[in-house]
C-alpha cells in the first residue's frame, strides 16, 4: 500500500469515527445527563505538596496538623504557612484544643526535626531493645502556633520546641492515637493501636498532663471486637471502627468493664469516622465504583472516587445500652471523575466540617460551613438479606432494597449505567450516587431513558441476588418525583495559596505519601502459608500443609530502597485480592503505579542468580500417590529392571522388598521413618569400618548431613531452607 493509499485509508476512517462516535449533539445530551450536582465550599487551602492518610484539624478550625514528605506539619488554614511540627507520623490536637499529641522514638527526641530518612538512620544506629521506645509525647499548641507567626525564629528554637514536651508517656508505644477530653474530671483518655487497641487515660491539672493509671485494652470482652480504623468520640463515649467481617462501619459504646455495647451499624463500608463535639453527627468518606469497596480506605485510586458524608444521630437508651440512630444525613461532596476523591473529614468545635481533596493528585484542604449542608432522611440501603443454597449447594444470599430507597436505586443505576459504563454497580454505589444528582439533568436523564429495556438490564446484572419485584410497578412520574430538589450551589469561594506546575510525582514523594504513615519503623507480621503440596499420581494436588509464620520488613528510607523491598513493594501493590492489596485499599493511580514499575525494572536487573527476595521459600511438592498409584509405581520400577533380573533371577525378591519401602515412601511419605533410620544405620557401619578412624565429634556430623540429606531426598519432615545445599544436584530429584 502506497503513502496515498494510506493517507485516504486514514482520512476515511477519521470520518467514520466522527460520523458514528462523535456526533456531537449526543456528545452534549450525554454530558448533560452526566453533569452531577455542583457543590460550593467556603474556603480551599491548596498545598504544593503530598499529604499521608492522616489529618487533624485544631478545633478552632484554623490550622491542620497533617503528614508530608518531610514530616508532621502544622498549616495555617488562613495564611497557607506550614510550620514543622514533632515527629514524623500522626499529628493530633485533643479536643479542647490546648495539646498536640505524637508518637516519638525516645531517643530521636533530642535532635529535633527530622526527616524520615535522617530519623531512620539515626536510629537503625541505636539498640531499640528497651532503650530507644517509641512513646507519646503531649506538647502545648499555642508554642507551635506562636512560633509559626515568628517570621525570626532561629533554628535553635525551633529544635528546642521540639525537643521539650511538656509531658512523655513511653509506656504508651502505639500510634493512629485519637483522644476524648472529659472536662468535669480534667482528664484526657488516648487511645491506640498498641496491643490491637489500647487506651490510657491522663490527668491534666493545673496546666500539667500525668498518668492516670496503668494502659489497658478496651472493649476487649466483647467477641471478634472490630480493631481496624479505630477513632474515639470526642467525648468519650463511643468508639469506631471497621469491620472486616461485615465489611461496615460500626459504632460502640465505651464501657469500662470491657463490654462494650454496639451502638450503630452503619451498614456502609466506610473510612475512618469524624465524631462532632457532643458525638451528634459523625462524618465518613465512602469508596464509590471500587474493586476494593470494603477494605481499608486509604488514598485514591485510577479506579475509585471518594466522597464525604454527614449523618445526624439520635441518642436512644435500652436494656443494653445507648443506641445512636440515623436521622438525616448530607453529601458533601460530589467528584465524578475516578481518581479524584475527597477524603477524611473532620469536625471543628463549631461543627464545620473540614477534608483533603484530591483532584489529579493536586491536594487542597477544604472547609464546608455546617449551615450550607442539605439534609435529607436517612435510610439504609439493605432492609433485609435471606440466604439459601443455590445450584451448587453452596450458600447464597437474596438482598432486599430499603423500599425507601427503591427510586433512588433505579436513578443511580441508570446514571452509572450512561456515564460510567460500569456492568457490575454495586447497590450502594446506586444509592449513593442518586444523592449527588442535578435535578434538571435527573428529569433529562429519565425521559430520554427509562424504558422496559432499562428494567431488564437492571434485572439481568443481579438476576436472584437482589429482590427487584418492585421494578414493574416503577413508571415515568414515579422517577420524575424522586428526582433530587435541590439546585447547583453558587458561592463565592476563598482560595488561600496556588498550585504550582509539577512533573509526575517521585518514587521517593510516592512512598512518603502512600506508605510512611505504616513503614516509618520496623513492621512485623503474621500470615498463614503453604509449605507443602502433596500430589498424586495423576499430578493433582491432594493435600497442603499451612502454618502461621512471622516475618519481618525494616523500615523504609525512602532515598535508598534497596532491590530486595523493592520486590516485595511490586508484590503488595500488585497483590491479587484488593483487601490485600498495598496501600490498603488500592490507591496507586496509574502514574504511581507505572512510578513503582519501572524502579522495580531497574533494581531486579542487577538481582543476584540466586538471591532470594520473598518472604518465605516457595512451597515443597511432595507426592502423596494412592495405594494403587503405589503399586503401579512399583510394578514399572520392576519393569526396568527385568533385564538385570534375567541374569540374576535370584535378586528379584531382595529388590521388590527393598523398592517397596523405598517407594512407599518417595511416593507415599509412608515408612520414611523406618527407612531414615535402617539407612543411618548402614552408614554407621561404613563410617565405623573406615580405614581412617573418625572421631566421635566428626560421625556426629557425618551422620546428621547423611540425616537431613536423606530427608531432602525423600522430601520427608524437612523444610527447602533445610535442602538448599542439597538442591544444587537436581531440583527434580528433591520434590522442589
Amino acid at each position: 500500500m502506497d503513502m496515498k493509499t494510506k493517507m485516504g485509508m486514514k482520512k476515511i476512517l477519521k470520518l467514520f469515527l466522527i460520523y458514528n462516535f462523535l456526533t456531537p449533539a449526543l456528545i452534549a445530551k450525554e454530558a448533560q445527563y452526566c453533569a452531577l450536582n455542583k457543590m460550593s465550599f467556603d474556603k480551599r487551602v491548596r498545598v504544593n505538596d503530598f499529604p499521608s492518610y492522616f489529618f487533624k484539624v485544631h478545633p478552632s478550625g484554623e490550622y491542620i496538623a497533617y503528614i508530608n514528605s518531610s514530616g508532621n506539619q502544622l498549616l495555617n488554614l488562613n495564611s497557607g504557612k506550614n510550620f514543622r511540627l514533632p515527629g514524623i507520623v500522626d499529628p493530633v490536637f485533643s479536643p479542647d484544643g490546648k495539646y498536640i499529641l505524637t508518637p516519638i522514638i525516645e531517643s530521636s527526641l533530642e535532635h529535633g526535626p527530622m526527616t524520615y530518612g535522617e530519623n531512620l538512620i539515626f536510629t537503625a544506629s541505636l539498640d531499640i531493645d528497651g532503650e530507644n521506645k517509641n512513646g507519646m509525647s503531649f506538647y502545648l499548641f499555642n508554642d507551635f502556633k506562636n512560633a509559626q507567626e515568628n517570621d525570626q525564629i532561629t533554628k535553635e528554637e525551633i529544635k528546642k520546641l521540639h525537643t521539650s514536651p511538656i509531658f512523655r508517656d513511653t509506656e504508651s508505644e502505639g500510634v493512629y492515637q485519637s483522644a476524648s477530653i472529659d472536662p468535669q474530671n480534667n482528664s484526657m483518655m488516648v487511645i491506640t493501636d498498641q496491643n490491637r487497641l489500647s487506651s490510657k487515660n491522663y490527668d491534666l491539672k493545673d496546666g500539667d498532663i500525668s498518668s492516670k493509671g496503668k494502659l489497658h485494652s478496651i472493649c476487649d470482652k466483647v467477641e471478634n471486637f472490630p480493631t481496624n480504623l479505630p477513632m474515639l468520640s470526642k467525648d468519650g463515649r463511643f468508639i469506631s471502627s471497621f469491620n472486616e467481617r461485615t465489611k461496615t462501619t460500626q459504632i460502640y459504646e465505651l464501657k469500662s468493664d470491657g463490654n462494650c455495647h454496639l451502638s450503630l451499624d452503619l451498614g456502609l463500608a466506610t473510612g475512618k469516622v469524624s465524631f462532632n463535639k457532643d458525638s451528634s453527627q459523625v462524618a465518613f468518606h465512602v469508596d464509590l465504583f471500587s474493586t476494593a469497596a470494603g477494605s481499608y480506605f486509604s488514598g485514591v485510586a485510577s479506579d475509585i472516587s471518594k466522597d464525604v458524608y454527614v449523618v445526624n444521630l439520635n441518642e436512644s437508651r435500652d436494656a443494653h445500652g445507648l443506641n445512636l440512630v440515623p436521622s438525616t444525613w448530607a453529601k458533601v461532596t460530589n467528584n465524578q471523575a475516578n481518581g479524584d476523591g475527597s477524603f477524611y473529614p473532620d469536625f471543628s468545635n463549631n461543627g464545620d466540617l473540614y477534608f483533603l481533596n484530591d483532584s489529579g493528585n493536586y491536594f487542597e484542604f477544604i472547609q464546608k460551613k455546617q449551615d450550607d449542608l442539605n439534609f435529607v432522611n436517612f435510610y439504609g440501603v439493605i432492609s433485609s438479606k435471606e440466604e439459601y443454597e443455590n445450584s451448587d449447594g453452596e450458600i447464597d444470599a437474596c438482598y432486599k432494597i430499603n423500599k425507601k430507597n427503591e427510586l433512588n436505586f433505579i436513578l443511580g443505576q441508570m446514571w452509572i449505567d450512561v456515564c460510567k459504563k460500569i456492568s457490575n454497580p454495586t447497590l450502594t454505589d446506586s444509592v449513593l450516587i442518586s444523592m449527588g444528582l442535578n435535578k434538571t439533568n435527573c428529569e433529562e436523564l429519565v425521559k430520554s431513558k427509562w424504558d422496559d429495556s432499562v428494567k431488564e438490564k437492571i434485572e439481568g446484572i443481579y438476576r436472584k441476588k437482589v429482590d427487584l419485584s418492585f421494578l414493574k410497578e416503577v413508571d415515568l412520574s414515579d422517577l420524575l418525583a424522586a428526582c433530587p430538589k435541590n439546585n447547583e450551589e453558587s458561592k463565592k469561594e476563598k482560595i488561600v495559596g496556588q498550585w504550582l506546575e509539577r512533573s509526575t510525582q517521585s518514587l521517593e514523594e510516592t512512598l512518603q505519601q502512600k506508605c510512611m504513615s505504616c513503614h516509618s519503623s520496623p513492621v512485623s507480621y503474621s500470615k498463614e502459608v503453604t509449605t507443602i503440596n502433596y500430589y498424586d499420581e495423576n499430578f493433582k494436588t491432594v493435600k497442603t500443609i499451612k502454618e502461621m509464620k512471622k516475618f519481618a520488613m525494616k523500615a523504609i528510607d525512602p532515598k535508598n530502597i534497596d532491590k530486595v523491598s523493592a520486590s516485595k513493594f511490586l508484590d503488595a501493590i500488585t497483590h491479587a485480592n484488593p483487601n490485600k492489596r498495598m496501600p490498603k485499599g488500592s490507591q496507586l493511580s496509574d502514574d504511581q503505579y507505572k512510578t513503582f514499575m519501572d524502579y522495580y525494572i531497574l533494581q531486579s536487573n542487577d538481582l543476584g542468580e540466586n538471591e532470594s527476595v520473598g518472604d518465605e521459600d516457595s512451597p515443597s511438592r511432595k507426592p502423596m500417590y494412592s495405594e494403587a498409584g503405589l503399586e503401579k509405581q512399583l510394578k514399572e520400577n520392576i519393569a526396568l529392571n527385568e533385564a538385570y533380573f534375567k541374569e540374576y533371577p535370584e535378586m528379584k525378591e531382595a529388590f521388590i522388598r527393598s523398592q517397596r519401602k523405598e517407594v512407599w515412601c518417595n511416593f507415599g511419605q509412608l515408612g520414611c521413618a523406618d527407612l531414615i533410620k535402617d539407612k543411618l544405620n548402614t552408614k554407621k557401619e561404613e563410617i565405623t569400618s573406615l580405614e581412617e578412624k573418625l572421631s566421635d565429634q566428626e560421625k556426629e556430623e557425618v551422620l546428621k548431613k547423611y540425616n537431613r540429606e536423606l530427608k531432602c531426598n525423600y522430601n520427608w519432615n524437612v523444610t527447602r531452607s533445610e535442602c538448599k545445599e542439597f538442591l544444587n544436584n537436581s531440583n527434580e530429584e528433591y520434590g522442589f
